[in-house]
């Protein structure tokens, strides 16, 4: 019995010795751990950790890695059987046991976005499983792995290539969802306004109050409105930022003096509270709504798209007036905060800063190319156009890569971007000079013929010989079957048939100009087929007639254009073009008209046969995969 008394004295003296050995050590090792990069930090970061996470991957202990072997095995087996479903449940649980493992967040949200979207048939249930590899990565692979580059490349991969590319027969679709979403979040986006104004309007944002009390307190109306809301039942949230931005929406698709904000068939029809109506009406509370509306803008950029408004407004204010509904907007933000993580890492790898930086260069060059979209929310119509004012921004970005490869030590960057640039750089020349600026297409020609003339290729073809001319002429026709530069080229006709036809009261010139316009898309069209299942075929333009309302209306519509050069060429338009145009063109440019103090009404007549829009038809919100809904797809080079 002493014995046994005496061993256990012994065994509860070594286990004191031994814990508190552990304990001492415990500190140096955390410190190691953080020197090496094996855990996110002891603070704010590892509350992130869910805790159902914690609780099973300790309850599991040292078998953990026997079971994720295991998973692993089976998800591969899986995976030749095609079985995607049953792959995206045991990957949840695979994130589950290995939270800090990247590899396995980037398999799980392909695997959604690509492998399961594609198996089911109907767009809105593609989109469900897109937007949950998107989300996937977003709200829970990159907060538990901060530093993991791949995640950020990634995540800008879905957004620019899944959404943003052609591959997928319902790319169309993702288009306009993402337009809409993001309409309901930032409001309408007048892509023919001046890049300052669109600076100017999301710097709102970014100096918004951060919290619902700082609005109550910036003015006595602000609390009051708050107040109101409160006791009308509304919660102040995102839901309600969507509902405002529905209302204000409808000022942009139909006339307000025509339709009204306080219609009893509204908030049935578009989910909006009833009380909201008839408060956002109230012209006391106009001050207080834009300081409300920009704090919530600025919460659910934070809290729930897990963006940051500041380096949002800091990539617009560098590059140029980002459009957010763009997917190669969001593209290009993740793929700029994933190269800025690069700096934290301590054994990064050139891979993850050359292609996540290489991803942001893409979405500049689909910015030039199709970066103006035109999208109505309540009819669900999409259309793009090319947008030249990011050709800069991709030259700017191409000279950073080169200065960022020469700080990190990184070889063969111009080899692994050279290519892309010198071909972006003769895209711009074709398109400037299609757009009637020959000096800019020149400015480009010689940058290009300055870096990339000696190249082997050029040498044997003699490119840079040739005239400007002369290369644009060929660039289009290398082009000339691509939908992105059909679509631009039926863009660039209807501008110089504008301005070198309309404005100058010469119709032949006009005409031509459309001619030319009209052979292009009718030579585009000529062998495509139409894509099954799809609501509209991923290959095709929409109809000629509506591409060339769309480029006039957008015309009539740019800030940059003066009122006086618009109602010169509206005088000369033809009666139809008229008609089809004024309804959706006549609010904004009412608007623009009254604001330098001249009579709307008396520079663009309402053309002969026009009726003003019928309050009592007010559409639903439609998607474009329902009858009557519109779309265009634009495939990339």
């Amino acid at each position: 019995m002493t014995r046994n008394r005496t061993i256990q004295v012994i065994a509860l003296i070594a286990l004191i010795v031994f814990v508190s050995g552990a304990a001492v050590l415990m500190k140096p090792i955390n410190k190691e751990r953080q020197a090496l990069q094996l855990d996110v930090g002891l603070t704010a970061e590892t509350s992130a950790v869910p805790p159902h996470i914690i609780l099973q991957t300790a309850a599991l202990g040292s078998f953990r890695g026997l079971l994720v072997d295991f998973l692993w095995y089976r998800v591969n087996q899986l995976k030749e059987e095609g079985k995607y479903f049953e792959i995206n449940a045991l990957s949840q649980y695979i994130t589950t046991l290995q939270p800090r493992f990247p590899q396995v967040w980037a398999f799980h949200a392909w695997n959604m976005a690509y492998n399961i979207s594609v198996t089911t048939h109907t767009p809105e249930e593609r989109w469900s499983w897109v937007n949950n590899g998107i989300t996937l990565l977003r709200d829970q692979g990159i907060p538990l792995n901060p530093r993991a580059v791949r995640l950020y490349r990634e995540l800008s991969w879905i957004f620019f290539h899944k959404i943003g590319q052609f591959s997928d027969d319902m790319q169309w679709y993702y288009k306009a969802q993402l337009a809409r979403e993001w309409e309901e979040i930032l409001g309408r986006y007048n892509t023919d306004d001046t890049t300052q104004n669109i600076i100017g309007r999301f710097r709102t944002v970014v100096e918004a109050p951060a919290t619902l009390a700082q609005v109550e307190a910036s003015s006595a109306e602000a609390a009051e409105l708050v107040a109101t809301l409160r006791g009308a039942g509304i919660a102040i949230d995102t839901q309600l930022l969507k509902q405002i931005n529905r209302l204000l929406l409808i000022r942009f698709s139909y006339d307000a003096q025509v339709l009204g904000l306080n219609m009893t068939d509204v908030p049935q029809r578009l989910g909006i509270h009833p009380q909201l109506v008839n408060t956002l009406a109230n012209p006391r509370y106009a001050d207080a709504f834009g300081v409300l509306v920009a704090h919530l803008r600025k919460r659910a950029l934070v809290d729930v798209y897990h963006m940051d408004p500041a380096k949002m407004l800091a990539l617009m204010e560098e590059f140029g007036p980002i459009d957010w509904r763009h997917p190669a907007a969001h593209g290009q933000y993740w793929s700029t905060i994933g190269t800025e993580k690069y700096d934290e890492i301590r054994n990064p790898t050139n891979a993850d800063l050359l292609n996540t930086y290489r991803q942001k260069l893409h979405s500049f060059q689909d910015l030039t190319r199709y970066g103006r979209i035109s999208y109505d929310y309540f009819t669900g119509s999409y259309d793009v156009k090319p947008d030249w004012r990011f050709i800069p921004a991709y030259d700017k970005a191409f000279d950073i890569a080169i200065e960022m490869a020469e700080r990190t030590g990184q070889e063969n960057v111009k080899q692994s971007y050279g290519p892309g640039h010198e071909n972006f750089l003769l895209m711009a020349t074709m398109y400037t000079y299609l757009y009637g600026d020959a000096a800019e297409a020149e400015k480009y020609f010689l940058r290009a013929k300055n870096l990339y003339a000696d190249e082997p290729h050029n040498k044997y073809s003699n490119r840079y010989n040739s005239t400007v001319q002369d290369v644009v002429i060929k660039e289009f026709a290398d082009t000339g079957d691509m939908m992105s530069s059909t679509r631009q080229f039926v863009d660039a006709m209807v501008l110089n048939g504008l301005q070198e036809g309309l404005y100058n009261y010469n119709m032949r010139r006009f005409n031509h100009f459309l001619d030319l316009a009209k052979k292009a898309y009718d030579r585009f069209h000529a062998d495509k087929l139409a894509t099954p299942l799809a609501p509209q075929n991923r290959m095709s333009l929409a109809p000629f007639d509506e591409l060339v309302i769309e480029s006039y209306t957008s015309y009539m519509l740019s800030g940059t254009v003066p009122v006086t050069y618009k109602a010169r060429v509206w005088v000369n338009t033809p009666p139809q073009i008229k008609l089809r145009a004024f309804t959706s063109m006549r609010p904004v440019l009412y608007e623009q008209v009254r604001s330098m103090n001249l009579d709307p009404e008396r520079m663009f007549p309402a053309p002969e046969g026009w009726k003003p829009p019928d309050p009592t038809q007010v559409q639903q919100p439609t998607t474009p995969s329902q009858p009557g809904a519109g779309g265009v797809h634009v495939e990339r080079k």
